[in-house]
């Protein structure tokens, strides 16, 4: 289950089995894109979070390199446990994980 508190506008995320993109949130109602259409959410029990693998990489925009990932600057390294970026940050192992810590970092959306 995700947290309110860890989604930002633009955040690609699951919701049943469908991918759906954040456009829009309001306390605890959020406004999804899915498939064109959008659909409001009340209980964020319903958003689920998509697991980060290279498929999500390749379609974010990473090149592979070796067994890491590259895009401006920013290097992934594939581990057993997950990816990681590197020793002080936490195992990235959904796709709005990667996204936040993009735009933190970067200061642009990964879309």
């Amino acid at each position: 289950m995700i947290t309110p508190k860890e989604l930002r506008i633009g955040n690609i995320i699951s919701l049943g089995n469908r991918v759906a993109k954040i456009t829009e949130i309001y306390g605890l109602v959020t406004v999804v894109d899915i498939e064109e259409t959008q659909d409001t959410i009340e209980n964020y029990s319903r958003l689920e979070p998509i697991e980060l693998n290279k498929d999500w990489l390749i379609k974010l925009g990473f090149k592979p390199f070796a067994n890491d990932w590259y895009k401006d600057g920013v290097i992934i390294h594939t581990r057993k446990r997950g990816f990681v970026i590197n020793k002080r940050t936490p195992i990235m192992k959904t796709v709005h994980q990667l996204q936040n810590y993009y735009f933190t970092n970067k200061g642009k959306e990964l879309i």
